[in-house]
């Protein structure tokens, strides 16, 4: 495995990038599909779709499907991470965390809760909760409070549609 930059360059240590990795088993493509076959299958290394680092000793660090994890202020941030935290405040059931463009284009985060039943969430005591965990810019700025998580049939939770709200 190895972790790349766009230009399938190699990361230092420490340095959030694409992970690839090169294997005898994979499939042989897509069905009737050449272009995105060679691309995704090409002849070594191949994507995993996901963001990832590796440390200095040689360990994988995870950071989430590149299609979730979100990036502000340089930083990556694992919406999954931002989820346990909420998760294990009182009183929330479930949450799920999107990003979403604001003023001037920049980028912030939110967070749709789920509360427990016969509880009222305070967002502010949440958000003071969250800051002592994460830092300020990975802390949902706008939160919003739902009956349910729209999901699939498997119980992923559908971001693209939270985002359509």
């Amino acid at each position: 495995m190895r972790v790349v930059d766009d230009l399938d360059q190699v990361l230092l240590p420490n340095q959030v990038g694409r992970l690839q990795i090169k294997t005898e088993y994979k499939a042989l493509g897509y069905y009737k599909d050449p272009y995105w076959s060679e691309k995704v299958f090409g002849p070594e290394w191949m994507p995993t779709g996901d963001y990832a680092f590796i440390t200095e000793s040689g360990h994988l660090n995870y950071m989430g499907r590149i299609n979730d994890v979100i990036k502000i202020n340089g930083q990556f941030i694992n919406p999954s991470e931002i989820e346990e935290s909420l998760l294990n405040y009182s009183g929330i059931e479930q949450a799920a965390v999107i990003s979403r463009l604001g003023d001037n284009d920049l980028e912030h985060i939110e967070a749709y809760l789920v509360p427990t039943a016969n509880t009222d969430l305070d967002f502010h005591e949440i958000k003071k909760y969250l800051l002592q965990i994460h830092e300020k810019h990975a802390c949902p700025r706008i939160m919003h409070v739902v009956d349910q998580l729209p999901r699939t049939d498997t119980g992923k939770v559908q971001r693209y549609l939270l985002k359509q709200n």
